[in-house]
């Protein structure tokens, strides 16, 4: 009968388990410094500053609905342009970044800027997303969806590209000179027709800061 080895692991074992180690410890890292080494904080002063200015506009310009548009706040004077923290060279969509105030101190922020969106409420918790490109076919890592909009003047297709919702009624307005709410009140324009389609992009959520 043979003996049963006593001895543990031999010198090959050892250093092929200290290789799967550094490895292992190599990959955290990276995922770590990926995370961390962001600033993701500053969106929350971009967030905080858009939100103070639509105090001071919404006081001076009252209107019926409680969104206000940074495209609203800018050409008033009550802040400047908006830029990705973390990549200056992008800057805020101003038609898709506002601030909805259901209530006087109830302020839900919306911001979009290049590859990044966060959504949260003043004075409590903003969410910081990374998205991907919007893709007219549904893939397997594709977890968010949206709508994006188009429309027709007789046969001509009036726009050379589809485009956001809000980006949509203020082309409209610019074009046709006429204010709707939705891109669906398109349809109750003489000769024109509302043309849609659903996309799909990845949604990935990286920070939550209180």
């Amino acid at each position: 009968m043979k003996k049963i080895s006593n001895k543990g692991f031999g010198k090959v074992e050892l250093m092929a388990m200290l290789a799967l180690i550094a490895i292992l410890l190599a990959v955290g890292s990276k995922i770590v410094l990926d995370n961390t080494g962001k600033n993701y904080g500053n969106f929350k002063t971009v967030a905080n500053n858009l939100a103070n200015a639509v105090s001071k506009y919404k006081d001076r310009y009252p209107k019926d609905s409680n969104i206000y548009y940074l495209y609203e706040v800018q050409a008033k004077g009550y802040i400047d342009e908006l830029k990705n923290p973390l990549k200056t060279t992008q800057e805020c969509d101003v038609y898709d970044s506002y601030v909805e105030v259901p209530e006087p101190n109830n302020k839900k922020v919306y911001l979009t800027c290049g590859d990044y969106i966060v959504e949260g409420v003043q004075g409590k918790t903003y969410m910081v997303y990374e998205v991907g490109e919007w893709q007219d076919e549904q893939e397997s890592d594709t977890n968010d969806n949206g709508t994006i909009y188009n429309y027709k003047k007789g046969e001509k297709v009036m726009l050379p590209e589809y485009i956001s919702k809000n980006t949509f009624i203020h082309e409209f307005y610019v074009r046709e000179n006429t204010r709707i709410s939705t891109p669906f009140a398109v349809n109750k324009e003489k000769d024109m027709k509302l043309l849609t389609k659903q996309v799909y992009r990845t949604k990935t959520l990286l920070k939550e800061i209180k």
